[in-house]
Protein backbone atom coordinates (compact mmCIF):
# COMPACT_ATOMS: atom_id res chain seq x y z
CA UNK A 1 0.00 0.00 0.00
CA UNK A 2 1.83 3.72 -0.63
CA UNK A 3 2.15 5.55 2.17
CA UNK A 4 1.10 8.69 2.20
CA UNK A 5 3.79 12.04 3.23
CA UNK A 6 2.15 12.16 6.40
CA UNK A 7 2.80 8.71 7.41
CA UNK A 8 7.14 8.74 7.02
CA UNK A 9 9.27 10.10 9.83
CA UNK A 10 11.26 12.83 7.91
CA UNK A 11 14.82 14.15 9.52
CA UNK A 12 16.24 16.43 7.57
CA UNK A 13 20.38 17.25 8.86
CA UNK A 14 22.39 20.51 8.31
CA UNK A 15 25.70 21.36 9.98
CA UNK A 16 24.22 24.55 12.10
CA UNK A 17 21.48 26.68 12.22
CA UNK A 18 23.07 30.11 12.27
CA UNK A 19 21.67 33.03 9.65
CA UNK A 20 22.32 32.12 6.24
CA UNK A 21 20.46 31.12 2.85
CA UNK A 22 20.44 27.74 3.15
CA UNK A 23 19.45 27.76 6.45
CA UNK A 24 16.82 29.91 5.69
CA UNK A 25 15.81 27.32 3.12
CA UNK A 26 16.26 24.08 5.86
CA UNK A 27 13.92 26.10 8.21
CA UNK A 28 10.94 27.13 6.14
CA UNK A 29 11.28 23.59 4.18
CA UNK A 30 10.62 21.38 7.24
CA UNK A 31 8.17 23.50 8.60
CA UNK A 32 6.59 23.33 5.65
CA UNK A 33 6.76 19.39 4.61
CA UNK A 34 3.49 17.36 6.02
CA UNK A 35 5.11 14.45 8.23
CA UNK A 36 3.96 11.92 10.98
CA UNK A 37 7.34 13.15 12.54
CA UNK A 38 10.11 15.92 11.95
CA UNK A 39 13.37 15.64 13.26
CA UNK A 40 16.25 18.68 12.74
CA UNK A 41 19.58 17.31 13.12
CA UNK A 42 22.55 19.26 13.87
CA UNK A 43 25.70 18.48 13.01
CA UNK A 44 27.76 21.29 14.37
CA UNK A 45 28.35 22.96 17.52
CA UNK A 46 25.65 25.41 18.44
CA UNK A 47 27.06 28.76 18.04
CA UNK A 48 27.01 32.13 19.85
CA UNK A 49 24.64 35.05 18.23
CA UNK A 50 21.34 35.11 17.14
CA UNK A 51 20.57 31.94 14.98
CA UNK A 52 17.30 30.62 13.58
CA UNK A 53 16.12 27.63 15.97
CA UNK A 54 13.88 29.18 17.72
CA UNK A 55 11.79 29.60 14.41
CA UNK A 56 11.33 26.28 13.69
CA UNK A 57 8.10 24.81 14.22
CA UNK A 58 8.00 23.53 18.08
CA UNK A 59 6.39 20.15 17.19
CA UNK A 60 9.95 19.63 15.54
CA UNK A 61 12.77 17.76 17.29
CA UNK A 62 16.15 19.27 17.30
CA UNK A 63 18.68 16.49 18.37
CA UNK A 64 22.67 17.29 18.45
CA UNK A 65 24.70 14.71 16.80
CA UNK A 66 28.34 15.53 16.65
CA UNK A 67 30.55 15.03 13.66
CA UNK A 68 34.18 15.24 13.91
CA UNK A 69 37.25 14.26 12.23
CA UNK A 70 38.88 13.06 14.78
CA UNK A 71 36.28 10.60 15.51
CA UNK A 72 34.24 10.39 12.90
CA UNK A 73 33.06 6.63 12.44
CA UNK A 74 32.42 6.63 15.96
CA UNK A 75 30.07 9.50 15.41
CA UNK A 76 28.97 8.33 12.26
CA UNK A 77 27.61 4.75 14.25
CA UNK A 78 26.14 7.35 17.02
CA UNK A 79 24.19 9.24 14.49
CA UNK A 80 22.92 5.96 12.91
CA UNK A 81 21.87 5.09 16.23
CA UNK A 82 19.60 7.88 16.88
CA UNK A 83 18.05 7.35 13.17
CA UNK A 84 17.48 4.05 13.88
CA UNK A 85 15.93 4.39 17.25
CA UNK A 86 13.26 6.72 15.57
CA UNK A 87 12.74 4.96 12.97
CA UNK A 88 12.96 7.55 10.70
CA UNK A 89 11.79 6.57 6.96
CA UNK A 90 13.68 9.56 5.11
CA UNK A 91 16.61 11.06 5.27
CA UNK A 92 17.35 14.95 3.83
CA UNK A 93 20.85 16.28 4.10
CA UNK A 94 22.12 19.78 3.24
CA UNK A 95 25.47 20.52 2.12
CA UNK A 96 28.70 18.29 1.66
CA UNK A 97 29.92 17.29 5.33
CA UNK A 98 26.23 17.05 7.02
CA UNK A 99 25.58 14.74 3.39
CA UNK A 100 28.75 12.64 4.34
CA UNK A 101 27.81 12.08 8.18
CA UNK A 102 24.16 12.11 7.54
CA UNK A 103 24.30 9.51 3.81
CA UNK A 104 26.90 7.10 5.71
CA UNK A 105 24.78 7.04 9.42
CA UNK A 106 21.29 6.65 7.17
CA UNK A 107 22.76 3.54 5.02
CA UNK A 108 23.95 1.89 8.74
CA UNK A 109 20.49 2.45 10.10
CA UNK A 110 18.91 0.96 6.98
CA UNK A 111 17.02 4.00 6.37
CA UNK A 112 14.76 3.70 3.18
CA UNK A 113 15.20 7.05 1.24
CA UNK A 114 18.04 9.19 1.39
CA UNK A 115 18.18 12.48 -0.46
CA UNK A 116 20.26 15.84 -0.47
CA UNK A 117 20.00 18.99 -1.09
CA UNK A 118 22.86 20.50 -3.34
CA UNK A 119 23.03 24.38 -2.28
CA UNK A 120 26.49 25.64 -3.48
CA UNK A 121 28.90 24.72 -6.34
CA UNK A 122 31.69 23.91 -3.32
CA UNK A 123 34.51 24.70 -6.26
CA UNK A 124 36.99 24.78 -3.33
CA UNK A 125 36.55 20.71 -3.17
CA UNK A 126 40.16 19.05 -3.71
CA UNK A 127 40.13 15.27 -4.95
CA UNK A 128 39.49 14.17 -1.92
CA UNK A 129 36.20 15.12 -1.30
CA UNK A 130 35.37 14.23 -4.94
CA UNK A 131 36.31 10.87 -3.97
CA UNK A 132 33.69 11.16 -1.05
CA UNK A 133 31.11 12.55 -3.01
CA UNK A 134 31.28 9.23 -5.69
CA UNK A 135 32.18 6.58 -3.26
CA UNK A 136 30.14 7.65 -0.23
CA UNK A 137 27.35 10.14 -0.98
CA UNK A 138 26.06 9.28 -4.52
CA UNK A 139 26.18 5.44 -3.65
CA UNK A 140 23.70 5.53 -0.85
CA UNK A 141 21.62 8.31 -2.32
CA UNK A 142 18.53 7.87 -4.11
CA UNK A 143 18.71 11.69 -5.37
CA UNK A 144 20.48 14.55 -5.38
CA UNK A 145 18.54 17.51 -5.40
CA UNK A 146 20.15 21.20 -7.12
CA UNK A 147 19.08 24.72 -6.36
CA UNK A 148 20.69 25.55 -9.92
CA UNK A 149 21.49 24.20 -13.17
CA UNK A 150 25.09 25.59 -12.54
CA UNK A 151 25.05 23.67 -9.14
CA UNK A 152 23.88 20.13 -11.15
CA UNK A 153 26.56 20.56 -13.73
CA UNK A 154 29.47 21.20 -11.43
CA UNK A 155 28.22 18.01 -9.29
CA UNK A 156 28.00 16.13 -12.80
CA UNK A 157 31.09 17.19 -14.76
CA UNK A 158 33.42 18.02 -11.72
CA UNK A 159 32.14 15.64 -8.80
CA UNK A 160 31.76 13.09 -11.02
CA UNK A 161 28.01 12.71 -9.60
CA UNK A 162 25.82 10.04 -11.44
CA UNK A 163 23.56 11.78 -13.89
CA UNK A 164 20.37 9.82 -13.45
CA UNK A 165 21.17 10.66 -9.32
CA UNK A 166 20.74 15.06 -10.41
CA UNK A 167 17.46 16.76 -10.12
CA UNK A 168 16.72 20.23 -10.47
CA UNK A 169 14.98 21.49 -7.40
CA UNK A 170 14.65 25.25 -6.49
CA UNK A 171 14.99 27.34 -2.89
CA UNK A 172 11.31 28.35 -2.03
CA UNK A 173 10.58 31.09 0.72
CA UNK A 174 7.71 32.13 2.55
CA UNK A 175 5.68 34.92 1.48
CA UNK A 176 4.92 38.27 3.93
CA UNK A 177 1.20 39.08 3.48
CA UNK A 178 2.05 42.20 1.87
CA UNK A 179 4.54 43.74 0.11
CA UNK A 180 7.19 46.31 0.95
CA UNK A 181 6.15 50.39 0.25
CA UNK A 182 7.76 51.21 -2.63
CA UNK A 183 10.02 54.24 -1.57
CA UNK A 184 8.79 58.06 -0.77
CA UNK A 185 12.17 59.32 0.67
CA UNK A 186 15.19 61.26 -0.96
CA UNK A 187 17.46 59.23 -0.11
CA UNK A 188 16.84 55.45 -0.94
CA UNK A 189 18.58 52.97 1.07
CA UNK A 190 19.91 49.74 -0.87
CA UNK A 191 20.17 46.68 0.84
CA UNK A 192 21.40 43.40 0.65
CA UNK A 193 21.52 40.34 3.07
CA UNK A 194 24.02 37.67 2.96
CA UNK A 195 26.87 36.29 4.87
CA UNK A 196 30.33 38.44 3.99
CA UNK A 197 32.30 36.21 1.91
CA UNK A 198 33.84 35.84 -0.77
CA UNK A 199 31.75 34.96 -3.24
CA UNK A 200 29.14 38.10 -2.16
CA UNK A 201 31.50 40.46 -3.71
CA UNK A 202 30.59 43.12 -1.55
CA UNK A 203 33.28 45.58 -2.29
CA UNK A 204 31.22 45.57 -5.70
CA UNK A 205 28.10 46.70 -3.90
CA UNK A 206 29.93 49.26 -1.89
CA UNK A 207 31.41 50.61 -5.01
CA UNK A 208 28.45 50.83 -6.83
CA UNK A 209 26.85 52.67 -4.00
CA UNK A 210 30.14 55.00 -4.39
CA UNK A 211 29.53 55.28 -8.05
CA UNK A 212 25.70 55.78 -8.10
CA UNK A 213 26.34 58.88 -5.42
CA UNK A 214 29.06 59.83 -7.71
CA UNK A 215 26.48 60.60 -10.70
CA UNK A 216 24.68 62.78 -8.19
CA UNK A 217 21.79 60.77 -6.74
CA UNK A 218 21.14 60.83 -2.62
CA UNK A 219 21.24 57.25 -1.73
CA UNK A 220 22.71 55.24 0.96
CA UNK A 221 23.28 51.08 1.52
CA UNK A 222 22.66 48.05 4.04
CA UNK A 223 24.77 45.39 4.07
CA UNK A 224 22.87 42.84 6.79
CA UNK A 225 25.27 39.73 7.66
CA UNK A 226 28.60 38.90 9.71
CA UNK A 227 31.43 36.78 7.96
CA UNK A 228 35.12 36.41 8.07
CA UNK A 229 35.35 39.84 5.17
CA UNK A 230 33.44 41.66 7.69
CA UNK A 231 36.57 43.91 8.27
CA UNK A 232 37.66 43.83 5.21
CA UNK A 233 34.65 45.78 3.58
CA UNK A 234 34.57 47.96 6.69
CA UNK A 235 38.23 49.50 5.58
CA UNK A 236 36.60 49.71 2.12
CA UNK A 237 33.78 51.84 2.82
CA UNK A 238 35.98 54.18 5.00
CA UNK A 239 38.26 54.26 2.28
CA UNK A 240 35.88 55.18 -0.25
CA UNK A 241 34.51 58.07 2.40
CA UNK A 242 31.28 56.28 2.60
CA UNK A 243 30.87 55.71 6.66
CA UNK A 244 28.29 57.97 6.91
CA UNK A 245 26.38 56.30 4.08
CA UNK A 246 27.09 52.18 4.40
CA UNK A 247 25.92 50.78 7.59
CA UNK A 248 26.53 47.30 8.49
CA UNK A 249 24.03 45.57 11.41
CA UNK A 250 25.62 41.90 11.17
CA UNK A 251 23.49 38.87 11.80
CA UNK A 252 20.33 39.83 12.64
CA UNK A 253 17.54 37.76 13.89
CA UNK A 254 14.57 39.77 12.17
CA UNK A 255 15.93 39.92 8.44
CA UNK A 256 12.11 40.33 7.40
CA UNK A 257 12.11 44.06 9.10
CA UNK A 258 15.12 45.10 6.67
CA UNK A 259 13.78 43.80 3.59
CA UNK A 260 10.90 46.42 4.78
CA UNK A 261 13.55 49.17 5.52
CA UNK A 262 14.94 48.79 1.51
CA UNK A 263 13.97 50.55 -1.35
CA UNK A 264 16.25 49.13 -3.50
CA UNK A 265 17.68 45.27 -3.70
CA UNK A 266 21.12 44.89 -4.61
CA UNK A 267 22.38 41.34 -5.47
CA UNK A 268 26.91 41.89 -6.22
CA UNK A 269 27.46 38.58 -6.11
CA UNK A 270 30.66 36.43 -8.27
CA UNK A 271 29.14 33.34 -7.34
CA UNK A 272 25.37 31.90 -6.68
CA UNK A 273 23.22 29.28 -7.26
CA UNK A 274 19.72 30.18 -6.15
CA UNK A 275 20.11 32.70 -3.14
CA UNK A 276 17.35 33.12 -0.63
CA UNK A 277 18.03 36.03 0.11
CA UNK A 278 17.01 37.28 -3.21
CA UNK A 279 13.70 35.15 -2.90
CA UNK A 280 13.04 36.75 -0.18
CA UNK A 281 13.49 40.22 -1.76
CA UNK A 282 11.40 39.79 -4.15
CA UNK A 283 8.22 38.30 -2.15
CA UNK A 284 8.92 41.65 -0.60
CA UNK A 285 7.79 43.86 -3.81
CA UNK A 286 11.36 45.22 -3.63
CA UNK A 287 12.93 46.42 -6.89
CA UNK A 288 15.99 43.99 -7.27
CA UNK A 289 18.76 44.86 -9.25
CA UNK A 290 21.30 41.59 -9.43
CA UNK A 291 24.95 40.01 -11.39
CA UNK A 292 24.05 37.39 -13.87
CA UNK A 293 25.07 34.33 -11.48
CA UNK A 294 24.18 30.51 -10.76
CA UNK A 295 20.06 30.40 -11.15
CA UNK A 296 19.33 34.27 -11.45
CA UNK A 297 18.57 35.27 -14.84
CA UNK A 298 16.36 32.55 -14.55
CA UNK A 299 14.55 33.21 -11.59
CA UNK A 300 13.97 36.81 -12.16
CA UNK A 301 14.24 38.40 -16.15
CA UNK A 302 15.56 40.93 -16.98
CA UNK A 303 13.46 44.05 -17.46
CA UNK A 304 10.43 42.02 -16.00
CA UNK A 305 11.26 40.98 -12.63
CA UNK A 306 14.40 43.05 -12.11
CA UNK A 307 17.33 44.60 -13.90
CA UNK A 308 20.41 41.94 -14.53
CA UNK A 309 23.90 43.19 -15.01
CA UNK A 310 27.44 41.13 -15.38
CA UNK A 311 29.12 39.84 -12.65
CA UNK A 312 31.83 42.72 -11.24
CA UNK A 313 30.28 45.03 -13.40
CA UNK A 314 30.07 48.09 -11.18
CA UNK A 315 29.67 50.85 -14.18
CA UNK A 316 26.40 48.08 -14.60
CA UNK A 317 25.21 47.72 -11.45
CA UNK A 318 25.29 51.65 -11.10
CA UNK A 319 23.41 52.00 -14.43
CA UNK A 320 20.55 49.21 -13.15
CA UNK A 321 20.16 51.26 -9.73
CA UNK A 322 19.67 54.58 -11.67
CA UNK A 323 17.32 53.43 -13.80
CA UNK A 324 15.01 52.52 -11.10
CA UNK A 325 15.94 55.99 -9.50
CA UNK A 326 15.05 57.73 -12.75
CA UNK A 327 11.69 55.66 -13.33
CA UNK A 328 9.70 55.34 -10.02
CA UNK A 329 7.01 53.38 -12.83
CA UNK A 330 9.17 50.66 -13.87
CA UNK A 331 10.58 50.46 -10.24
CA UNK A 332 6.85 49.47 -9.20
CA UNK A 333 6.50 47.23 -12.22
CA UNK A 334 9.65 45.30 -11.76
CA UNK A 335 8.92 44.73 -7.59
CA UNK A 336 5.08 43.56 -8.35
CA UNK A 337 6.23 41.31 -10.78
CA UNK A 338 8.86 39.74 -8.48
CA UNK A 339 6.56 39.04 -6.10
CA UNK A 340 4.23 37.49 -8.53
CA UNK A 341 6.58 35.25 -9.53
CA UNK A 342 7.54 34.29 -6.04
CA UNK A 343 4.13 33.11 -5.15
CA UNK A 344 3.26 31.30 -8.51
CA UNK A 345 7.26 29.35 -8.78
CA UNK A 346 8.99 29.66 -5.45
CA UNK A 347 6.37 29.79 -2.28
CA UNK A 348 7.90 27.40 -0.04
CA UNK A 349 4.61 25.43 -0.20
CA UNK A 350 4.85 24.82 -3.53
CA UNK A 351 8.75 23.85 -2.93
CA UNK A 352 7.53 21.48 0.06
CA UNK A 353 4.99 19.62 -2.37
CA UNK A 354 7.32 18.91 -4.66
CA UNK A 355 9.80 17.64 -1.83
CA UNK A 356 6.68 15.38 -0.47
CA UNK A 357 5.55 13.82 -3.72
CA UNK A 358 9.92 12.85 -4.02
CA UNK A 359 9.46 11.35 -0.50
CA UNK A 360 6.74 9.23 -1.20
CA UNK A 361 7.40 7.84 -5.00
CA UNK A 362 10.82 7.03 -3.80
CA UNK A 363 9.84 5.49 -0.76
CA UNK A 364 7.03 3.29 -2.51
CA UNK A 365 9.60 2.15 -4.62
CA UNK A 366 12.01 1.49 -1.99
CA UNK A 367 9.16 -1.23 -0.50
CA UNK A 368 8.23 -2.83 -3.37
CA UNK A 369 12.04 -3.44 -3.89
CA UNK A 370 12.31 -4.57 -0.44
Amino acid sequence: MSQTPQDLKVAHIIGHLGIGGAERHFVNLLNQIDAQGKWAILISPKRDGPNLESQLDPNIRIERSPARKRSAWRDILSLARLLRDAEIDVVHTHMFWPSFYGVLAARIARVPVIVTTEHGENKWKKRRHRLMERYAISRYTQRRFCVSESILKMRRDFDGVPADLLVLAANGTRVPGEPATLWTSDEPLIGTVGRVVPAKNYRAFIDTIAEVRSRGYRVSGCIVGDGPLLDDIHKHISRLGLSEFIETPGMVQDVGSWYRRFDIYLVSSDQEGQPVSLLEAMSYGLPVVSTDVGAISKTMRHGVEGLIAGAGNVPGLADAVCRYLDDRALAASCAASARKRVIRDYSIGAIARHYEDAYRELFDVRSKAA
